[in-house]
């Protein structure tokens, strides 16, 4: 059984890949990605169970086995929902970084992304509230998902790191938000990967 990205995927070859994956490292539970890159010494695998199966929680769920740790986390969660859009809407490659990594996602070896994730706090009104943790960014872009209780996503940010710097937290109105011009703003992935290309070319 092969890895390479030449690989015809489909959610049957992937569970039969995981499976084998999990049979080589003795588990009974969803192999991380990086463990996943580790075995395959690429990313195809891991792309293909976002792009084919809708995420690790989602095919977990399909094979009857559980994701542990960090992968059960709510921000996690919602990582992967960024990394389903990245791939199937947007056409890119991406790999979902551990807990170790500064940033979440890295879209096209070259875009790194945080991702936070809120509900709605009735204070003041009402607001999104978003921990940013440090006041000079890691990542270039942040994905910044509103939900509501039922964890759906009542809108989407997509803002540059470099509008937060010096800030260790975002908060955007229920109704509307001077961040508004960058909601669903998923064309900046473009603009970030061309500028990588031709500063690299």
């Amino acid at each position: 059984m092969g890895y390479a990205y030449g690989i015809k995927w489909s959610e049957e070859v992937v569970t039969k890949n995981v499976e084998s994956i999990m049979k080589e490292l003795k588990i009974d539970s969803m192999p991380t990605q990086k463990m996943v890159e580790d075995i395959t010494g690429n990313n195809a695998l891991n792309n293909a169970i976002t792009k084919h199966c809708g995420g690790r929680i989602k095919l977990a769920k399909a094979m009857g086995i559980e994701c542990k740790g960090v992968e059960t986390m709510l921000g996690t969660e919602y990582e992967e929902k960024a990394g389903d859009y990245i791939v199937n809407f947007e056409g890119m490659d991406m790999i979902q970084m551990g807990p170790r990594y500064p940033y979440d996602i890295l879209v096209n070896n070259n875009i790194k992304i945080d991702v936070k994730v809120s509900r709605l706090s009735s204070a003041n009104g009402g607001y999104y509230t978003f921990n940013l943790e440090k006041p000079y960014p890691t990542c270039d872009i942040f994905v910044c998902y509103c939900i509501n209780d039922d964890k759906k996503i009542i809108k989407t940010y997509v803002i540059p790191s470099c509008i937060m710097s010096g800030k260790t937290q975002l908060s955007v109105g229920r109704i509307k938000s001077k961040y508004d011009l960058y909601l669903d703003k998923w064309d900046l992935l473009n603009k970030y990967d061309n500028f990588y290309k031709e500063t690299i070319n």
